[in-house]
C-alpha cells in the first residue's frame, strides 16, 4: 500500500492540512554516520519523518501514556514540520530506533515549550536557540548506547548550527505533586535550580505539605534518565515543572548555555568548541 494511500484511509489528509504539510517537508540541514550497527542522520524525506511519528505515537503515546487510538497511530503536532529529526536506524532492519525533534530558531521563535512555560526573558535573549523534544528510543533498544548515540548526533547538528543555548523539557512520568516538588528540592541541593531568566510554568503549582520521608537515593532512583544526562552537561532547571495531563507526566524546562558545557560533555561529545571551562 503506497504511504498517500495508507494516509487518505486513516483520514489524516483532513486533519489541519496535515498532508500538504508532511508532503513538502523538507530538512533543514544533513548528515549521517555510521557507528557499528547503526546509522545517524537527519531524517531526509517524509518515509522517514513517517517512521518517525510511528515511533513516537509508540513511545511517547502507547507506551508512556498508556492511550491506543483506533486510528491516527502516529504522534505530530504543528511544529514538526518546520524542525529536523535527528534518528537512529537500525541498517540491518532498515529500521528507525531513536529519535530526537530539533527546533532552531532560524526561521521562526516558535517553541512547543512555550505551551507549557512562560519563557520570559530567555525568549528575548540575543543568540541561536535549538530546541530539543520528543526524545524517544525503541525499548527494544533502550540502553546508553542508543542514548550516547543520540547526543553525538546531536554534537553533530550543533556542530553545524552552532547554537549559544540548548533547552527543552525533560519528562518525569509521574502525577505526584509532591514527588515533583522533592525533586526540585534535590536539585536546588544540588544547584541545578535557576531563575535567571524568570521562567513561569503554565502550571499553577499549589502550596504542597511533603509529609512523606524520601530516601537518600531519591534522585538515583527517580530522576528521569534524560534530565540526569542535561545537568551532566551543565544545564539549569528553570521555574517549577508544568503537568502534562494527555501524557500523565511532569515536565521540568530545562536551558544549557553553550558557555557553562561541562568538561566531560565538552570532551564526549562537543569536542569543537573553542571554550575555556
Amino acid at each position: 500500500m503506497s504511504l498517500a494511500k495508507e494516509y487518505r484511509l486513516k483520514g489524516i489528509s483532513d486533519s489541519f492540512d496535515f498532508w500538504n504539510e508532511f508532503k513538502s517537508f523538507q530538512a533543514k540541514i544533513n548528515f549521517s554516520f555510521i557507528s557499528g550497527k547503526y546509522e545517524v542522520k537527519i531524517a531526509s524525506n517524509i518515509f522517514e519523518l513517517y517512521q518517525v511519528f510511528r515511533l513516537r505515537y509508540k513511545v511517547l503515546v502507547k507506551e508512556q501514556a498508556k492511550k491506543k487510538r483506533k486510528y491516527f497511530k502516529i504522534d505530530y503536532d504543528e511544529i514538526d514540520f518546520s524542525c529536523d529529526h535527528l534518528i537512529i536506524r537500525n541498517i540491518k532492519k532498515n529500521k528507525i530506533i531513536g529519535t530526537y525533534r530539533l527546533n532552531p530558531n532560524f526561521e521562526r521563535d516558535q517553541y512547543y515549550s512555550e505551551n507549557e512555560f512562560n519563557l520570559g526573558k530567555f525568549k528575548n535573549i540575543e543568540g541561536i536557540k535549538l530546541e530539543l523534544g520528543r526524545a524517544c528510543i525503541h525499548k527494544k533498544y533502550r540502553d546508553g548506547r542508543t542514548l550516547d548515540l543520540l547526543w553525538h548526533g546531536l554534537a553533530n547538528y550543533c556542530q553545524i548550527v552552532k547554537p549559544d543555548f540548548l533547552f527543552g523539557c525533560a519528562s518525569f512520568f509521574t502525577e505526584d505533586f509532591n514527588k515533583g516538588m522533592h525533586l526540585i528540592d534535590v536539585l536546588f541541593e544540588k544547584e541545578k535550580i535557576s531563575n535567571k531568566y524568570n521562567i513561569i510554568s503554565w502550571t499553577p503549582v499549589p502550596s504542597l505539605f511533603l509529609t512523606k520521608k524520601w530516601k537518600d537515593d531519591f534522585y538515583k532512583k527517580n530522576c528521569p534518565p534524560l534530565l540526569k544526562m542535561y545537568l551532566k552537561a551543565g544545564a539549569k532547571v528553570h521555574g517549577k515543572f508544568y503537568h502534562d495531563s494527555f501524557f500523565q507526566c511532569l515536565d521540568y524546562l530545562v536551558i544549557l548555555d553553550m558557555k557553562d558545557i561541562s568538561k566531560l560533555f565538552k570532551k564526549r561529545y562537543f569536542k569543537y568548541l573553542n571554550l575555556s571551562n
